[in-house]
């Protein structure tokens, strides 16, 4: 989470979504930011009255699980990540009681859960939305967008990883943030276009 009291934001740093691009960025752009912690979600009750924006993101949650499984394997070999997607979504629905131990990483939903955000990044339009934050006009210049984290051999590979049945059971795991967010169901697939 980071807080700029100057400029009265609130940036909620949900998992995968590209929150670590987006902490640099306001950090780089505003120094004098508080980092309270990559993922923390617990606003301080000062930051919820007032004029404050708060802001966050949220993704496909098929790229989403994706990318969590893909960065958590490529990030430690020789851990339990050697499971095979299948492998990790059926320990996620064993375990779905415990997100937090297992993959630290529920549904973006869980993340925001009773948060009033004023302004929802979606990750398929990110730039395009972060251009466009109406924030910027209070502060007065739009901050360059790092982009830090980013596999551009895994970001790309993500539809490989799904069958149909693989995805209906990540639809089941994550259903919240599919209604919540607009994300269809049959977005897994590589040719898929939204109406």
């Amino acid at each position: 989470m980071i807080i700029n009291h100057e400029h009265r934001f609130v940036y909620l740093a949900v998992p995968r979504t590209a929150s670590t691009a987006i902490s640099h960025s306001l950090q780089r752009a505003f120094p004098d930011s508080v980092n309270m912690g990559q993922h923390r979600m617990n606003i301080p009750v000062e930051c919820t009255k007032g004029d404050y924006t708060i802001i966050a993101g949220v993704r496909n949650p098929y790229q989403r699980m994706a990318s969590h499984y893909l960065h958590r394997r490529d990030s430690h070999p020789r851990s339990v990540w050697h499971w095979t997607f299948h492998e990790y979504i059926a320990q996620l629905e064993k375990h779905c009681l415990h997100w937090w131990g297992l993959a630290d990483d529920p549904p973006a939903c869980s993340w925001l859960r009773d948060i009033e955000v004023s302004h929802l990044l979606r990750y398929e339009s990110l730039e395009q939305q972060w251009n466009e934050l109406s924030l910027w006009q209070r502060v007065g210049f739009i901050p360059r967008l790092l982009h830090r984290n980013a596999n551009s051999a895994n970001r790309n590979s993500w539809h490989a990883l799904y069958t149909k049945e693989l995805a209906d059971r990540v639809f089941h795991l994550q259903r919240e943030d599919f209604e919540q967010h607009g994300y269809h169901q049959d977005s897994w697939r590589r040719n898929y276009a939204a109406d």
